[in-house]
């Protein structure tokens, strides 16, 4: 069984596949429904 510093480099780059950005459902399964994340510029986003 993997732990879970594994578990998690391996979902963070799978956000970073083109493949992956591309695909809504492979996104939806990715990112929690309640995800906020602050860009450089002060921008937020949410899923």
């Amino acid at each position: 069984m993997e732990n879970l510093d594994e578990i998690i480099f391996e979902l963070e780059n799978k956000l970073q596949q083109p493949d992956i950005r591309k695909s809504i459902e492979q996104l939806e399964d990715l990112i929690s429904d309640d995800f906020i994340e602050f860009g450089s510029s002060g921008q937020i986003y949410a899923k």
